[in-house]
């Protein structure tokens, strides 16, 4: 969550510029570009006060699970991550994963070099977590 809680700190000033320029603003550019387009987007709301304080308290806030209450869930679980997504990292999706008995684990192609595979893998993973035979009866 620390890329949000960085590009909230450029917001209020309206610094698109500096951010794209910061160390972060070229890590996204050449690990996450799809992040970088969407922390960029930040800069075109209207309020940018409001969204810094958003972004800001987003980043402070923990999923709110600990790992014990993760090996608690006893549903049929769906973690989904993809290789190019510094916001939301790989190892975070698999170490989710591997903490909820049973969950079930899909790498998809990162939507910074096909938005419209990773569309279609994204829906077919849910499609088939949701009609697999243990899930609906």
């Amino acid at each position: 969550m620390r890329p949000l809680a960085e590009v909230a700190s450029y917001l209020p000033q309206g610094n698109k510029e500096a951010f794209e320029k910061s160390e972060l603003g070229r890590r996204l550019d050449i690990e996450a570009p799809d992040n970088l387009a969407s922390m960029l987007g930040f800069f075109d709301r209207p309020d940018p006060v409001t969204t810094a304080r958003l972004l800001s308290a987003i980043a402070a806030d923990g999923p709110g699970v600990s790992r014990k209450q993760a090996a608690a869930i006893r549903v049929p679980t769906l973690v989904i991550g993809n290789g190019l997504d510094i916001v939301h990292p790989m190892d975070l999706a698999r170490s989710l994963a591997s903490h909820i008995p049973g969950a079930q684990f899909i790498e998809i192609a990162p939507k910074s070099l096909d938005k419209t595979v990773h569309a279609q893998e994204f829906k077919a993973a849910v499609n088939k977590f949701l009609t697999q035979k243990d899930i609906t009866s």
